[in-house]
């Protein structure tokens, strides 16, 4: 299994960089997960996105899919024909927002949702995407915000957006590869409300968690983010990498 990292900022695009998105691989099998601001101009880079097997999004924040909209408008108007709906995966409640959100962009005539089958996951339940096996785990966030265990020749976790919780710490045990958010320094956190994990705090989850590597990314725009990978490594006696756009990591078990 592999991971293209297609964009990695936290909350807006930092300059020469795009929002949340990773596309995860297993053979003839493409998952986007999550389509963040940016993400669209990266994914056509490494694969037509007609030939995506599907979209899971982790919460309804803009950050994470709002380049949704401009995919619908390529594969309804550009040379992308699809023989049938791309499955879109939103969280429990997402249908809801995604509609109120399209409502006033929907021509006469024309349903703007058309070339997505839309879908809302369940908690902790398991969803087959070709080779992929994908389990939504619900985390601590502003709003309804979830990680994933991604399965197929290794083992990927991704954070999504949450705080410290041992839902996450469950969630990332023994991963093969943790894609973690990071989004500020310690001394730049808020002491109360908090929704992100801190860099150092991605690297004390990963040594509990006792995961074999740490991909940090979601790192806001206004953070050092070689602080951030220092902070991580500070905590994590494993390898700990920051996510690059436009890289791509193998996920093993080996």
């Amino acid at each position: 299994m592999q991971v293209t990292v297609l964009g990695t900022s936290g909350s807006y695009p930092g300059p020469h960089k795009a929002c949340s998105g990773f596309l995860v691989t297993e053979g003839d099998d493409h998952l986007l997960l999550d389509c963040g601001p940016g993400v669209l101009a990266g994914l056509q880079v490494h694969l037509p996105m007609e030939d995506l097997t599907g979209i899971i999004i982790s919460h309804m924040h803009p950050d994470h899919f709002l380049d949704l909209i401009v995919m619908r408008y390529a594969l309804v108007y550009g040379s992308h024909p699809r023989p049938s709906p791309l499955p879109l995966y939103l969280p429990p409640g997402g249908k809801r927002i995604w509609e109120r959100m399209v409502e006033p962009l929907t021509e006469v005539g024309n349903n703007f949702s058309r070339p997505f089958d839309l879908r809302e996951y369940g908690d902790s339940s398991w969803y087959a995407l070709g080779a992929l096996k994908v389990r939504p785990a619900p985390l601590k966030h502003y709003i309804p915000s979830y990680g994933f265990e991604i399965c197929a020749s290794g083992r990927l976790v991704h954070s999504g957006d949450t705080r410290p919780c041992a839902e996450l710490l469950s969630l990332a045990h023994q991963a093969d590869l943790f894609l973690c958010e990071a989004t500020w320094l310690e001394d730049e956190a808020p002491l109360e409300k908090r929704g992100h994990l801190t860099a150092r705090e991605a690297g004390e989850i990963a040594q509990e968690a006792d995961v074999r590597r740490l991909l940090l990314t979601h790192v806001s725009p206004d953070v050092d983010s070689q602080k951030s990978l220092e902070a991580a490594r500070g905590a994590f006696s494993g390898e700990v990498l920051l996510a690059q756009e436009g890289q791509t990591y193998t996920v093993s078990a080996e």
